[in-house]
């Protein structure tokens, strides 16, 4: 009978090589599991602070309007300030249809451009939705987001507005001299609204904005 072999003891470089093996599968695995807890705990946040969250629209996102010509895209900075519109009124806890009756509204009052002045009709109108000093002035209507806020607010006291054909609900808050003209838009702000709602929930303030030149 041969006699038994002794087992060879193992390298110390394999030895090494299986302690680093070790270590890097150990750290990756506690790395995911922190990234796990901590998605879990931003989103549990958010739910119980009344946060509402939102994932930023890509900015190369192309949306269009239609006109005479035929549909027209919207520039970056018209997607840019829908897209505050859009988070906005999610972060507040409203609805995919008033983010396009805000749409709708901003559209027909400045083209989605923030605009730094009025017309003749109201000298002292300002921003998307050309709101006017006269009635905000104790706001800052130059930022998208809260002239955003400031017309949403204005929803919220039309009663039964969800009832309303959207344009009629438009002209409960802005009082244009004409606001049949609100109606066209309603159709395209809608497939914006639909276009820049969040799929996923993620906490990041969306609060650039771009002026338009005067």
């Amino acid at each position: 009978m041969a006699p038994a072999r002794a087992r060879p003891d193992a390298s110390p470089a394999l030895l090494s090589l299986l302690t680093a093996t070790v270590v890097v599968v150990a750290v990756w695995a506690a790395v995911a599991t922190v990234d796990l807890v901590d998605a879990e705990r931003i989103q549990e946040g958010a739910r119980g602070s009344g946060t509402t969250c939102h994932t930023p629209a890509d900015h190369d996102l192309e949306l269009t309007a239609p006109s005479r010509v035929g549909p027209l895209e919207l520039t970056s900075t018209q997607v840019r300030n829908a897209e505050i519109i859009v988070a906005t009124t999610e972060r507040t806890g409203r609805s995919p249809e008033a983010a396009a009756i805000a749409l709708a509204a901003a559209m027909q009052e400045s083209a989605l451009l923030n605009v730094p002045h009025g017309d003749a009709a109201g000298p002292d109108s300002r921003g998307l939705f050309q709101q006017r000093l006269q009635f905000y002035g104790h706001l800052d209507v130059m930022d998208p987001a809260t002239a955003t806020r400031a017309f949403l607010d204005g929803l919220d006291d039309v009663d039964g507005w969800e009832d309303l054909p959207a344009h009629q609900a438009i002209q409960e808050v802005q009082r244009a001299a004409h606001p049949e003209r609100y109606a066209r838009w309603i159709e395209p702000a809608q497939e914006w609204a639909d276009a820049l709602w969040s799929p996923k929930p993620i906490c990041e303030d969306a609060t650039r904005f771009e002026t338009a030149a005067p």
